[in-house]
């Protein structure tokens, strides 16, 4: 059976919402669910849902999928604003380059969205430096 119109956008949209709150889960037990390294850090899995709606729909679903998360972090993670920012331009990047890359045609693309992105990369790190 397939899903056609209507319900296949419901069901669609049904399964971002549902890897948003799995990200917001996974980002609440983190202490519980996060892979210890060896000098005091964890390895934070609440990406990864961000990470499937990419690869199994889009590069715009996935961004619903990080919005919805980080809204959600701004209502219900201790670190409040200033958390919920960070983890948004730490995991944006992070599904913007696969994306990239994805639509690169020939050499001379390669070499704008590259210098595109290190330029995205040093204006979010003074913009974000000054505000906090």
């Amino acid at each position: 059976m397939k899903l056609k119109g209507k319900a296949f956008l419901f069901y669609k949209n049904f399964l971002l919402v549902m890897f948003a709150g799995l990200s917001l889960l996974l980002s609440m037990f983190n202490s519980i669910l996060g892979i210890p390294t060896g000098f005091g850090m964890t390895i934070d899995l609440s990406s990864v849902p961000v990470f499937l709606a990419l690869f199994l729909f889009s590069y715009k679903d996935s961004l619903k999928v990080l919005t919805l998360f980080t809204i959600s972090l701004l209502f219900f993670s201790p670190s409040g604003f200033i958390g919920a920012i960070m983890k948004f331009t730490a995991t944006l990047p992070l599904i913007a380059i696969p994306y990239l890359f994805s639509n690169i045609k020939n050499y001379l693309s390669l070499v704008v969205s590259l210098a595109l992105l290190f330029l995205i990369f040093i204006l979010s790190f003074f913009i974000l430096s000054n505000i906090f």
